[in-house]
This record gives C-alpha cells, sequence and structure tokens, in this order.
C-alpha cells in the first residue's frame, strides 16, 4: 500500500463494542456473559481458566448447527453490568475479582474459573461487575513480583474509579 494522497474514509467502531467470531455448536443468549477460547472464538461462560473475558452478548445467536466463525455475536464492555451472585459475594468483596460460573453467574472463588471483570457493587439484584473494555486475562502463576503488577493494578483501578466518577456513581 502506499501513502494517502486524498481524504480516506475510516471506518471505526466504539472500544467498548466488539463481535467476535461464534463458537461450533453454540448458542449464545442475550444478556449473557461471553468468554473467548484460545482460539478467539466466543461461547457462553463456563466454570472453566484460561478463558479471555470478551463481554455481556447484546443478541441472542444459535451456531448449535454451525461450524467455528461462521457467525459472529455483538457483545458490550467498558460498563458495570448486573449478574448473579453465586450466594458468595458480599459488599466486601467490592473491588475483588469476579469469576464466572456460567453464562450469568459469578463467584469470588478463582479454582478452575476465569475471570470476568471487578466487582463494583453488591445489591439485592446481585452484583455489578465492571468489564474492561481491553482484555481482561488471568494472571499467570508466576505474576510480576517487582511492582510492575501492583503499578498496572492501581492504573486499572483508577480507570473504574473515572468510569464511577463519570456515570455520578461515586464521588469526586
Amino acid at each position: 500500500m502506499v501513502a494517502l494522497t486524498k481524504d480516506r474514509n475510516t471506518h471505526k467502531r466504539l472500544g467498548e463494542q466488539y463481535e467476535p467470531p461464534v463458537d461450533a455448536a453454540v448458542k449464545i443468549f442475550g444478556g449473557s456473559i461471553v468468554m473467548l477460547s484460545a482460539a478467539g472464538n466466543a461461547a457462553p461462560a463456563t466454570a472453566a481458566s484460561e478463558l479471555t473475558v470478551a463481554g455481556v452478548s447484546q443478541e441472542y445467536i444459535d451456531n448449535s448447527a454451525g461450524a467455528a466463525g461462521t457467525v459472529r455475536v455483538k457483545v458490550e464492555r467498558g460498563k458495570a453490568f448486573l449478574l448473579e451472585n453465586d450466594g458468595g459475594i458480599t459488599v466486601a468483596n467490592i473491588g475483588d475479582t469476579a469469576f464466572a460460573v456460567d453464562d450469568q453467574t459469578v463467584s469470588v472463588t478463582a479454582t478452575s474459573r476465569s475471570p470476568v471483570g471487578r466487582i463494583v457493587d453488591v445489591d439485592a439484584d446481585g452484583v455489578w461487575v465492571f468489564i474492561p473494555e481491553h482484555p481482561f486475562t488471568p494472571r499467570a502463576a508466576n505474576a510480576d513480583t517487582s511492582g510492575l503488577a501492583v503499578a498496572a493494578l492501581e492504573t486499572e483501578v483508577n480507570e473504574l474509579k473515572a468510569v464511577l466518577r463519570d456515570a455520578g456513581l461515586i464521588a469526586a
């Protein structure tokens, strides 16, 4: 390709909207937690480790008879979503990581589960989980202990606080 010599209509997509390809033989319901496999295909969240959260599905997709990648699903992220509580999450867990139990339920128990996002509130209706725009992936068992991991977490927390301030959920 060569450099532009005239204006170009460059398409854009908001960082909070995403349409990953759907895995083979799955149904994804609107409002469900969607995870990505190592191959990058979307599927409903399950209690499995090493998956990457894609976001929350904005539509129903039936790919039960299709091959991987034949359809895409609209997901949204960069917001706090109300999810089901497995019964073990309390207000004391605000700020902790929420892990997928299934496609609508989260837990603070990490064993054999993938992270969904940060818990920002807990009420009678469930657990509010902030799913960031960038992929929220599990940390390796040998995570950096030199302070870089702490600095990255501090940046994530500050970004979350800014979103909550902008939404009027916390004071400036």
